[in-house]
């Protein structure tokens, strides 16, 4: 079995993240430090370019039902929250980032919620019933653009 985790959003990163989304040229931040010298160099790692995201207690459900499962000699299982921690809609946040938009294979998904993530996590809920449990807008304390 295979388990692709997306950037995995420790607690102590969320409100770094989150200031680093409103002010991104901020230089105070380019200063933060941590007692923890491989925590310090998180902080200061880039971000996403895709801006998806799975939280440390959902990856360990997912790890943990991957270890259960028993059916198949080999599968994938992408670990990613249901939404991305771009502040804008996900589709305007590409087309801002990357110039274009890929063909989108599911656009009830966008349609349902703006800010899903690019990353289909639907594989692990239809073999395993893994349904990730996060929400960025929650964690981070911000509100996104309509």
């Amino acid at each position: 079995m295979c388990v692709r985790p997306t950037y995995i959003m420790f607690p102590e990163l969320v409100p770094f993240i989150a200031k680093r989304l409103r002010d991104p040229e901020n230089p105070d931040l380019q200063a933060i430090s941590h007692p923890d010298p491989s925590r310090a160099a998180a902080l200061k790692e880039p971000l996403s370019p895709l801006r998806c995201y799975v939280e440390p207690h959902d990856l360990a459900r997912l790890f943990r039902l991957v270890l259960k499962y028993d059916r198949a000699s080999y599968d994938v299982f992408y670990g990613t929250a249901t939404d991305s921690f771009a502040l804008q809609p996900t589709l305007a946040y590409i087309r801002q980032t990357f110039g274009t938009v890929p063909e989108i294979r599911k656009p009830w998904v966008y349609e349902r919620n703006p800010y899903a993530g690019t990353i289909d996590w639907a594989h692990a809920e239809d073999i395993l019933g893994w349904l990730p449990t996060s929400d960025w807008a929650r964690m981070a304390g911000l509100t996104r653009q309509p």
